[in-house]
């Protein structure tokens, strides 16, 4: 468990404007609580990140508590699990919570939802995961009647989380957290660069060749080409770019690359055909 203030807020945020929009949504509620507009009973107060890893579902949570100007606590299940057998875990998990609830308003973020509450039913039968389910389940109840808490979690996979856990009155929303666009791409490697550097760079061709890639990759990538023109006692070009992204996401062979379109055009055809 981590518990922390940060000076990120949703400006930091590029290319996710959907989640965006619901996330300032949840903050202008939290505004009009706290300036006692409206109950707590008419705030969305939860919501659930979902989406490939590396695309900022932590960086999201973190950023809509710097823009509340609100601590955040974060746990996960790894956090949770590390601590041992079953009752250690959930008295690890409700350690997370009190200290929420102690810090409210706040926001409390749980990552790993899938693990804490896998679906499947080989790990359901198991009496140590049911165990842990029904003890996340009773924590999230009685978070849900803290006023001022702000419940969030993530995962990479939203089918493989128990519906339970989920459900409308635990975590509302369901954000998707896809990766970014051409623009949202652009404008990570132009923040992360400085923009003196980006105007004079060809970022929008490196966005480009990206497309695809998460956010947490192309913030490698300006890491990298800083590393690069750090060792040439240069500023950044584009050749460090450049030679960044080819070590960190090599380019395909272009026969490799023919082929498959080929076979991926033969499938459709075929569906075209036999309907």
């Amino acid at each position: 468990m981590t518990r922390k203030k940060t000076e990120l807020t949703l400006d930091h945020v590029y290319g996710l404007d959907s989640v965006r929009q619901s996330l300032d949504r949840m903050l202008n509620d939290l505004k009009a609580w706290r300036a006692g507009e409206v109950s707590w009973a008419e705030v969305t107060s939860s919501g659930v990140f979902h989406g490939p890893p590396g695309t900022g579902k932590t960086t999201l949570a973190r950023a809509f508590a710097g823009s509340a100007g609100i601590a955040i606590i974060e746990t996960s299940y790894s956090d949770c699990q590390k601590h041992g057998h079953q009752g250690d875990m959930l008295a690890a998990l409700d350690r997370s919570f009190a200290a929420a609830k102690e810090a409210a308003p706040a926001v409390l973020f749980i990552d790993e939802l899938d693990s804490f509450s896998q679906r499947d039913a080989a790990s359901l039968n198991t009496g140590y995961m049911r165990g842990v389910v029904n003890g996340l389940l009773e924590q999230i109840n009685r978070a849900k009647e803290v006023e001022g808490l702000i419940l969030l979690g993530a995962t990479n996979s939203l089918d493989a989380v128990d519906p339970a856990v989920i459900r409308s009155g635990r975590f509302d929303l369901k954000l998707h957290v896809p990766h970014p666009d051409k623009k949202g791409l652009e404008a990570i490697l132009a923040a992360k660069l400085g923009s003196a550097t980006a105007k004079r760079l060809d970022l929008a061709s490196l966005a480009a060749r990206l497309l695809g890639q998460s956010g947490a990759v192309a913030e490698a990538i300006v890491r990298d080409a800083l590393g690069r023109a750090r060792e040439d006692r240069t500023t950044v070009r584009q050749k460090h770019l450049e030679n960044a992204a080819d070590q960190i996401v090599p380019k395909l062979d272009q026969d490799i690359l023919c082929r498959a379109a080929v076979h991926e055009a033969g499938h459709a055809v075929a569906m075209m055909r036999l309907g």
